[in-house]
């Protein structure tokens, strides 16, 4: 969400919700320093604009694919859970994540 959006949705000034939004992110920032392990959940996705006569995974306009990770716990809930932009569906692309979070 912008600080735009933020700012007419709370009815603060833009500046205001800018500041906000930045201490919201700096706080949910993670340091990365506690790795995964035991059931662990995969999934990525695509983020972009369609275009016409590709469907799926296939490259079209600008899309970015992002992969997941997520800690499950016995009680099904979720735990720790990671995100990153890759470049692409191969193994290579995939690899430097996990290792990041072995």
């Amino acid at each position: 969400m912008s600080s735009c959006e933020l700012s007419r949705v709370f009815d603060v000034e833009q500046k205001t919700a800018w500041y906000f939004k930045m201490k919201v992110q700096e706080a949910m920032k993670s340091s990365e320093k506690y790795p995964i392990a035991g059931r662990i959940e995969v999934d990525e996705f695509v983020v972009g604009q369609k275009k016409q006569g590709n469907q799926g995974r296939a490259k079209g306009g600008r899309k970015i694919i992002i992969v997941g990770l997520e800690k499950v716990k016995r009680n099904r809930a979720l735990g720790r859970a990671y995100g990153r932009c890759i470049n692409g569906y191969s193994a290579e692309d995939f690899a430097p994540f996990f290792d990041r979070h072995n």
